[in-house]
């Protein structure tokens, strides 16, 4: 025991008068000095009623005393060289139980690293270091990356499943599920072990008490190992324990290059988005190197929420893992809080339906891609799921799933607008503007029954679609016509105006514009 350690554990209320050496003395055993008390070394810690001490020739004596007044004083020449003096008030019989517990507290502790010392010594594996470490504290031990992905547990106890909803889904499924997340505020948790360099108790009236401490690998955060206590309280020292096993680990995981989150295929499929090298061939070559073999048949799907979510990305990660396990082929990782999906197969059907029941139920929406055959066109079929998704969105869309295909000239839009909106504008048909006003202002809808007549390419159709009579749908068409001088006979005319409906939809304030 540290000398450190023994002051930390005295109140400094209790400190009346001090003489201690400089170095912090290692102290092996602690003793109740009594009439009987005979050798004094170095390594020994008495704890000290004046008047026994001073019955006893050990003035001179090496030990560290910690004097505890009862009606005698010590004359200034008779202190030992190395003691606390404190107040009177103290009980001698606790403070000696609390040293006692001090002691088994840094022996069990220095077992415990040495222990985890000679696992490592030995190479030991990472689940089997996970296995000594529950064994060592008598709990059970679970490593988790930042996803909450469970990447190994000891099995030296059984888990209370029914007492604890998350560890029941932490092993059960293997991650924390969304819907836990919102429950007990899981985020905030995850927050706290993010920034708490230290290993700490987290107690919950819901939940087992827990020791958490984070990991960081390579310099990056990783994830954390958690001890939980189930089978027995936490004891003194298991936060220490904790902290040394969490140093272990970080050097398991460097050594053994786990990547946190996301596997080396999602790691190299991320760099297309960043300034690269690669040709077709070198890149299959390396994704080859660990496994990953391509077939050329590619597609990605893009996931986002629907509306604004708090803690979004932690959520995501929880459908992530999720999807990992109900579409075990994909790629995955999230970028921007949304959540990009790769595959590699030529069949998108069983996809879209797994996905489909899976959005509805999540509140989420995402955009498939049109298929491509070239991995290195991977960036661009990207940005088109990404504006896919948000075009999507701000038509209010009801999805849940958008296709490029359907969205298609919207994109085309998009892409004009950010060379340069002046020529936007020039490419919106003036008459239809002009209808929009003309209609705003007689609160009539020419432009909207033009539209919809268009897009049926039959009168019939479009007046059902519109609630109207056919002869009332004939008549708005001849108006919007004689109205705008155009010629709806021509099909340059309606192609332009088609595309003078989509440029309104995404920029409405085109109409505001004289």
């Amino acid at each position: 025991m540290k000398l450190s350690t023994v002051l930390a554990a005295i109140s400094a209320d209790h400190i009346r008068q001090t003489s201690l050496p400089g170095a912090d003395v290692q102290l092996y055993q602690a003793c109740f000095l009594t009439s009987t008390s005979s050798a004094f070394t170095a390594s020994t810690l008495y704890v000290a009623p004046t008047s026994v001490y001073l019955a006893l020739p050990c003035h001179q004596a090496p030990s560290l005393f910690l004097l505890i007044p009862d009606g005698v004083e010590i004359p200034e020449e008779e202190y030992p060289p190395f003691y606390i003096l404190l107040a009177p008030e103290v009980d001698a019989n606790q403070l000696f139980c609390q040293m006692l517990s001090l002691l088994h507290t840094e022996s069990t502790v220095t077992e415990a690293k040495l222990a985890i010392s000679r696992a490592l010594f030995d190479r030991v594996t990472i689940p089997s270091l996970i296995e000594i470490a529950g064994t060592l504290l008598g709990n059970p031990v679970l490593l988790q990356d930042s996803t909450t992905k469970l990447l190994a547990r000891s099995q030296t106890e059984q888990i209370p499943f029914d007492q604890d909803e998350v560890l029941s889904c932490v092993v059960r499924q293997g991650f924390v599920s969304a819907d836990l997340f919102q429950k007990y505020d899981y985020a905030d948790v995850l927050r706290a072990i993010e920034h708490s360099p230290q290993a700490f108790l987290l107690s919950s009236p819901k939940k087992c008490d827990r020791i958490l401490r984070r990991l960081v690998v390579n310099r990056q955060y990783f994830g954390w190992v958690c001890s939980i206590a189930c089978a027995k309280p936490f004891l003194q020292g298991d936060l220490e324990i904790v902290d040394f096993l969490s140093d272990a680990l970080t050097m398991l995981l460097e050594r053994e290059d786990v990547l946190p989150v996301s596997s080396q295929a999602e790691r190299l499929l991320t760099s297309l988005l960043s300034a690269h090298r690669y040709t077709e061939e070198s890149f299959k070559k390396q994704a080859e190197g660990f496994g990953w073999k391509l077939r050329d048949n590619y597609f990605l799907v893009m996931l986002a929420f629907s509306r604004q979510e708090e803690d979004a990305s932690r959520t995501m990660m929880a459908y992530q893992n999720h999807l990992s396990l109900l579409l075990p082929g994909m790629k995955s990782f999230l970028r921007h809080e949304r959540l990009v999906l790769f595959f590699d197969s030529a069949s998108q059907k069983r996809v879209e339906e797994s996905l489909t029941a899976f959005a509805q139920r999540c509140r989420l929406v995402g955009s498939f891609s049109r298929p491509f055959s070239r991995i290195l066109d991977f960036p661009r079929y990207y940005r088109q799921a990404e504006a896919t998704i948000e075009i999507g969105l701000h038509l209010n869309r009801t999805g849940p799933l958008f296709r490029f295909e359907e969205l298609s000239l919207y994109y085309m839009v998009r892409q004009i607008h950010s060379l340069d909106p002046g020529d936007l504008r020039d490419c919106c048909i003036d008459e239809l503007i002009g209808m929009f006003r003309y209609d705003r202002r007689s609160d009539t809808s020419f432009a909207l029954s033009l539209r919809v007549y268009l897009e049926t390419h039959n009168l019939g159709a479009a007046a059902q679609q519109l609630h109207i009579h056919r002869n009332t749908m004939l008549y708005r068409v001849e108006k919007f016509s004689e109205l705008t001088g155009l010629d709806l006979g021509s099909w340059s005319v309606r192609l332009r105006l088609m595309i003078g409906f989509i440029i309104l939809d995404l920029y409405p304030e085109l109409l505001e514009e004289e």
